[in-house]
């Protein structure tokens, strides 16, 4: 048995190699989506984002955050509690990896190759919002290099998946704008890709308190002194300022 360090907080995944696909015997559980999982990517996912997301995670999610490349002789993972790094532009270091509020609970996770490391924001709707309007989710970077600009974003309202691509890029930073839905908003997730070596990852979600427009919620700077540490409006009092999250980099 792999031995496990777990602290509180947010579940960091390391991959090493690739694997290639799961044999019959080793497929553990089914979800209600027919997605496949091993023991492992089961047991470690629920302990991260909880089994009734594995529950419903359907297999676009399930190749976008490189589930398949999880087993465990070649993923290390630990639980982090206070993962804090100083911002040496806004001098900030109350950040750890996960945030949770009575209403969202925001976590950010990596599962990394030889090349890059695949970031999942994500963040879980503990009860339904009464504004439903344009949200932000994202991350800033600093000391550190995007693989590459996409960011393959999702929402699940209503018991269904809404892809995005309403998005921002910058050299260090990459949002995603979702519209919330009627119905039950159950979470929002992006995955990005950054280059291994050193540095930071901050993660944001941020949700609007009025209605406003695709145009304003997308009219954001990247910026350490902005809500979360990632996101800057002209007015920030639109959006609810949510704190944010942070991952090193692995090399």
């Amino acid at each position: 048995m792999k031995t496990r360090d777990i602290l509180k907080g947010i579940l960091l995944l390391c991959v090493f190699g690739f694997t290639t696909m799961v044999s019959a015997e080793e497929i553990y559980y089914v979800n209600d989506n027919g997605v496949e999982f091993t023991q492992f990517q089961y047991e470690t996912l629920s302990e991260f984002i909880g089994e009734e997301n594995v529950k419903t995670y359907t297999q676009a999610e399930f190749d976008q955050m490189e589930i398949g490349n999880m087993t465990e002789e070649n993923t290390t993972y630990t639980i982090l509690e206070d993962n804090k790094i100083e911002d040496s532009a806004s001098g900030i270091t109350t950040y750890g990896a996960a945030h949770e509020t009575a209403s969202k609970k925001l976590t950010l996770s990596s599962v990394c190759n030889s090349s890059y490391c695949a970031l999942t924001t994500h963040l879980n709707w503990k009860t339904n919002p009464k504004v439903r309007s344009y949200d932000v989710i994202g991350v800033r970077i600093l000391g550190c290099q995007f693989y590459d600009t996409t960011a393959g974003t999702a929402l699940k309202s209503g018991g269904k998946v809404y892809s995005y691509e309403a998005k921002v890029t910058a050299s260090n930073g990459i949002g995603s704008v979702v519209k919330l839905t009627t119905g039950d908003v159950e979470y929002a997730q992006q995955v990005t890709h950054v280059k291994k070596g050193s540095g930071t990852v901050f993660a944001s979600y941020q949700h609007s308190v009025k209605s406003i427009s695709l145009a304003t919620a997308k009219n954001f700077t990247f910026s350490g002194a902005g809500p979360g540490s990632v996101f800057n409006w002209s007015n920030n009092d639109l959006f609810d300022q949510m704190g944010g999250v942070s991952l090193a980099v692995q090399g």
